[in-house]
């Protein structure tokens, strides 16, 4: 795991829920905030959640990799440091000039999922993988075709990416479905939330 954020909490979460975790690596650049995060997941989840000096460290030894942290203009993640059969979350490049992959690691991938293309495109990441090899990006599906066609890992030694910038239809669909179980189950309360005209505020 790369970064310490709120986000990187909820992936440790939402994973563990449906896998084992026996161990995560964690890298994030502030050294006291990893510790804390580290101590804070492992007291939280009874996993060994441990702070490590750099993300190659993180990396090298992962069968899963997921970045959640503010990436910068370098990529952090290559294809050199990822073992065989391995699997990416790639999160992090969100912005235009943001890098969080290098090209070579869609290269290296014999499967990538995409949750929106067309933002995806707009990211430092898919700029990148554009001007090296536009087809790469085009002939990936998005999350929802990849589910509806079945797609799977072609091999255990694949590696395979889930590269996401966040989409606001996927934001409002889990909305939905979280207000539908909660009435479902008499849970919550509404909420009036008036917002004041553009020219008010």
């Amino acid at each position: 795991l790369i970064g310490s954020s709120a986000q990187a909490e909820g992936l440790i979460l939402a994973i563990a829920a449906v896998r084992r975790l026996p161990r995560v690596n964690v890298f994030s650049p502030n050294a006291e905030r990893r510790r804390q995060f580290c101590e804070r997941m492992s007291a939280a989840t009874g996993i060994d959640v441990r702070p490590v000096e750099s993300a190659q460290a993180a990396i090298r030894s992962a069968n899963l990799v997921c970045g959640a942290y503010r990436a910068g203009g370098t990529p952090s993640i290559s294809a050199a440091g990822l073992r065989p059969g391995v699997h990416l979350n790639s999160l992090s490049s969100v912005r235009a000039q943001a890098r969080e992959v290098a090209d070579d690691v869609w290269a290296a991938c014999a499967q990538i999922v995409v949750d929106h293309r067309v933002g995806v495109a707009a990211s430092g990441d898919g700029i990148s993988i554009r001007k090296t090899d536009g087809k790469t990006l085009e002939n990936a599906p998005e999350l929802w075709e990849a589910l509806r066609d079945g797609v799977k890992r072609k091999a255990p030694d694949a590696v395979t990416m889930f590269k996401s910038v966040g989409a606001a239809t996927q934001d409002l669909a889990v909305a939905a479905r979280a207000v539908e179980l909660a009435r479902r189950q008499g849970m919550g309360q509404d909420v009036d939330i008036r917002v004041a005209p553009i020219n008010e505020l």
